[in-house]
């Protein structure tokens, strides 16, 4: 099973190159939606589709590529975090 989610890890990580990762997140922070629990339209589909199609269409990629790079970022920033503490 470990080998599966190295993988899948591994073409997650693959779609997009360091510069464009960068921009993922620059994306994502202009768009508090998404991450922001206290926000209203957080829980509300529509909004969160539609912020990641913007996303999706500045970074001129796949919605669902999109969505797995800034799940793999965000498990990456989890983990190291925890090794801090």
């Amino acid at each position: 099973m470990a080998g599966k989610n190295k993988q899948r890890n591994k073409r997650r990580i693959d779609v997009f190159e360091n510069v464009k990762r960068i921009r993922l997140i620059e994306e994502v922070i202009e768009g508090p939606i998404i991450w922001d629990l206290t926000n209203k339209k957080h829980f509300d589909a529509n909004f969160i589709k539609s912020a990641w199609e913007s996303i999706a269409e500045a970074l001129n990629k796949p919605v669902q590529d999109c969505k797995s790079a800034w799940r793999s970022n965000r498990d990456s920033c989890k983990y190291h975090i925890k090794l801090l503490h």
